[in-house]
């Protein structure tokens, strides 16, 4: 068959944006332009005649049949419950199944994966679906009485006493509580898929409504138009029928700013009408500028019930907020002392911070509003505000979910270490299956042919030691793949490569609008993150968690691997006003301490400026 080529005519405008676009497409960079125009129509046709279900684009970046994550190492002991749970019980809850999960560690990081395929699945199952509202009530009242009931046994199992069960009554208790988890870790993964799946489809809608809108505005222009030529004519239609990526951007985030209160801001909103109240008090205020947190504490509860009282809710309602993957400190008396101390000590005007927090609230839902009416919003986007709304609630319920079991497991290894004097750090480690076994057995061994069926014997004590310095599992439908060593670094190796080498330029999902340059500091914890950053620094991290704020204060920009709008970062980001880009999926791989960077998230652009000296 003859091939048959036909010459087509691209406007000036359309040609200049091509020859600028190495700075959005890095992997077109060198190609002369016939070329790009090439790979561009072909990814435009591929995505036109792809089927129903709908795929977010694919960078070319990331190989692979996993989403990557990297973080602070987690004990398997943490991370077992979650990717059993997901596996085992995520089709019962979600109705529709991860059917894989990939986790593995070595020294100081763990390595997360999310099956692709099934983030797609999920997401194109539950979208739909939330867009009925039958299903979406009866689906998020689910959501909520679980979370509720979570929130209960957690409260109760932390205050139990182990120590006073008998062996028993401790392995009912743990299988109740693990059952209870995994559940709930099922039910809750929903959200990985709806960070990278809701958010496209946003703004796919979004684009559609906003070109629309301007060819609208388009005609109307050209009706005042009738004496202009017509070449004048064509480009005023042309340049109001064309979306402004700028412009989109500032819409999006608009639209993605969330209009409830996080429960980062509800702390801080009542932290400081509690430091309001003691400014009020001349006598409380002075006791703030003495360096003894415990002798301000005691004065306090004997002199100032009602602020003793306003703490007191303060740590019921969020002492789990400063725990971490790897951090467990919780908040305590002192550590919302320190707090006070040091809102006192930057001495803002505690009354406009009091306002800043209220009006951000209240300024998202003007704005939005406004949005809606500049923009059109129709059924289709109404529903799915409806979704991403309700889903930044459930991040704040999985974030609190996931920390307060955390802290109930580890109470568990520490009455058993307690109990028959194995470390904890060696039980952290450990399967829970194999928890239940110590419990009944209360001993390690050291018999490897006895781990194989743990069942039948001890626990063997050198293979749970090797997992701290590199074990690979992979979850499955049909069971479990697990190696130590070098097996397990092999194994990461062949399922997790990915070609990130010579990128200069990368892009992710705009969290938080403006551009920053800065110095990188990549931080895979909070106790990373306080010692590294530095004011005006860049994060660089996989993902923030609540115990990062104090870091993320300093920096001037924050870019993570994973996470969409509804993120810990974005959200923060939002809130302090500094740049975040969110879901680079490669940041931390590509990216080293010190070298100098230009997070523009106007454009959702990471630019390497020059490596560290």
């Amino acid at each position: 068959m003859t091939d048959k080529r036909q010459l087509i005519q691209i406007p000036s405008e359309q040609v200049k944006k091509l020859q600028e676009i190495d700075s959005i497409r890095a992997d077109l960079a060198g190609y002369p332009l016939s070329k790009k125009v090439h790979i561009l129509l072909q990814e435009k046709l591929a995505e036109v005649f792809k089927s129903k279900s709908w795929f977010p684009h694919q960078d070319g970046i990331a190989k692979g049949k996993w989403f990557e994550y990297i973080r602070e190492r987690i004990p398997l002991h943490i991370a077992a419950p979650i990717a059993l749970g997901i596996v085992k019980y995520s089709k019962e809850m979600i109705g529709c199944g991860f059917t894989k999960i990939l986790c593995t560690n070595e020294a100081d990081k763990t390595w997360w994966g999310n099956y692709k395929q099934d983030i797609y699945d999920v997401g194109n199952y539950l979208i739909p679906n939330l867009m009925n509202k039958p299903f979406a009530d009866k689906y998020y009242g689910k959501y909520h009485r679980f979370f509720s009931e979570m929130q209960e046994v957690c409260a109760d199992y932390r205050q139990k006493t182990f120590s006073e069960f008998t062996k028993q009554e401790l392995l009912e208790t743990y299988t109740f509580f693990y059952e209870k988890m995994l559940r709930y870790h099922a039910q809750s993964f929903d959200i990985d898929s709806m960070d990278i799946m809701l958010e496209e489809r946003m703004k796919k809608k979004l684009r559609e409504l906003m070109v629309s809108r301007n060819k609208l505005g388009g005609l109307t222009a050209l009706k005042r138009e009738s004496k202009s030529a017509k070449n004048n004519k064509e480009n005023k239609e042309f340049n109001e029928t064309e979306l402004n990526e700028s412009e989109f951007n500032s819409t999006y985030s608009i639209l993605t700013t969330s209009t409830g209160m996080s429960y980062l801001n509800k702390e801080q909103l009542a932290l400081y009408k509690i430091a309001s109240k003691i400014k009020k008090t001349n006598v409380l205020y002075k006791l703030f500028s003495y360096d003894d947190s415990d002798m301000i504490a005691i004065k306090i509860w004997e002199d100032a019930p009602e602020i003793k009282k306003e703490i007191e809710k303060l740590i019921k309602e969020y002492w789990w907020t400063s725990i971490g993957w790897s951090s467990w400190d919780e908040r305590t008396i002192g550590s919302y002392i320190e707090a006070l101390k040091k809102i006192f000590k930057e001495n803002p005007n505690v009354e406009d911070e009091i306002e800043r927090i209220t009006l951000f609230v209240m300024n998202a839902k003007k704005e939005r509003e406004r949005l809606a009416k500049e923009v059109r919003f129709d059924k289709e986007m109404n529903s799915l505000i409806d979704i991403f709304d309700h889903y930044v609630e459930i991040h704040d319920w999985r974030k609190e979910i996931q920390m307060k079991t955390l802290v109930v497991m580890n109470k568990f290894l520490h009455e058993l270490s307690r109990r028959y004097g194995g470390k904890f750090d060696d039980l952290l480690w450990c399967w829970p299956e194999e928890i239940m076994i110590y419990i009944k057995n209360g001993a390690f061994g050291s018999n490897s042919e006895k781990s194989e069926n743990p069942e039948k014997g001890e626990i063997d004590l050198e293979k749970i030691r090797a997992r701290k310095e590199a074990f690979f599992f992979m979850v499955r439908e049909d069971g479990i793949e697990q190696h130590t060593g070098e097996m397990a670094i092999k194994r990461r190796k062949e399922e997790l490569a990915a070609d990130v080498a010579n990128i200069q330029d990368f892009r992710g999902i705009i969290a938080s609008l403006g551009k920053a340059q800065g110095h990188v500091k990549i931080c895979f914890s909070s106790s990373e993150a306080l010692q590294k950053i530095k004011q005006g620094d860049i994060i660089v991290a996989s993902m923030t968690m609540p115990d990062y704020l104090p870091a993320m204060k300093k920096a001037s920009a924050i870019v993570t691997d994973e996470g969409g709008a509804t993120s810990h970062a974005a959200i923060v980001s939002r809130e302090l006003k500094i740049p975040c880009i969110v879901g680079t999926k490669i940041a931390t791989k590509i990216l080293s301490d010190g070298e100098l960077i230009e997070v523009n998230a106007n454009h959702g652009v990471v630019r390497r400026l020059k490596k560290a000296e």
